[in-house]
C-alpha cells in the first residue's frame, strides 16, 4: 500500500473527506492501470472512495 493511500486511510478515518477523496481517486486511476480492475487493492481503493464519497453526501 502507498503512502498516499494510508494517508488517504487516515483522513477518511478522521472524517476528514475532501482530503481523502482527493488523495484516493488518483491512488484508485494508479492501481487501475498497473494492477487491473479486479485486483483485491484496486477493489479496496474503490470501495474506500466510495465509502468516502457516501460520507461526504450525509454532511450539511
Amino acid at each position: 500500500m502507498s503512502s498516499q493511500a494510508r494517508l488517504a486511510d487516515a483522513y477518511l478515518t478522521a472524517r476528514r473527506l475532501p482530503e481523502s477523496i482527493t488523495l484516493y481517486e488518483p491512488v484508485l486511476t494508479h492501481s487501475e492501470g498497473i494492477r487491473g480492475p479486479d485486483h483485491l487493492a484496486t477493489l479496496t481503493y474503490r470501495n474506500n472512495l466510495a465509502v468516502a464519497y457516501r460520507f461526504a453526501e450525509q454532511l450539511p
